[in-house]
């Protein structure tokens, strides 16, 4: 009927399944009209799923705070290569697919309390803090169906904003 699914995947034969099952559904019924499907966690995919993502238009909505959950887990449990796609967000971007998440541990790859790993876990997936507020605000919006209305500054569009003492681009 045109409605949008989130789907909240954790593992590489979840994630293969959901976008088996959305695009399914495109096949017979087309994309969705209204809004966008979402993954949500999208944690441990496989590398081929990467580019699935964006031929079925599926917005990657991922909580990069999860990062630092289990310091060392992702390599001790899936080996260092299956781990450096765990949370690809600088590939999402070079690859074109939507995103939506928080902030600061997607900008470090640190966690927000202790800052560690130093450096920050797999570095080369840090996004800089333009394409993060980009994925929070504008991708939320998308990820909702909604961003005709919400997400960015424009005439016509709500005027959904926070006014901040510092500009979230270059604090700390």
């Amino acid at each position: 009927r045109g409605h949008t699914v989130r789907i909240h995947v954790i593992g590489d034969g979840a994630i293969h399944a959901a976008l088996d099952i959305f695009e399914e559904a495109a096949d017979l019924y087309g994309l969705p009209q209204h809004g966008h499907n979402t993954l949500e966690h999208l944690e441990n995919l496989l590398p081929e799923d990467i580019d699935r993502l964006r031929k079925l238009d599926v917005v990657a909505s991922s909580q990069p705070c999860h990062i630092t959950l289990d310091p060392g887990g992702p390599e001790r449990d899936l080996g260092l290569e299956r781990s450096r796609i765990m949370w690809p967000f600088a590939t999402y971007k070079q690859r074109g697919i939507r995103q939506a998440f928080v902030l600061y541990t997607a900008i470090t790859r640190q966690d927000p309390k202790s800052h560690w790993p130093e450096g920050g876990w797999l570095p080369s997936e840090r996004i800089d803090a333009a394409t993060a507020l980009r994925n929070y605000t504008l991708g939320s919006a998308y990820a909702a169906g909604d961003e005709q209305n919400l997400g960015s500054l424009e005439l016509g569009k709500y005027a959904d904003l926070v006014v901040l003492d510092q500009n979230p681009l270059t604090i700390d």
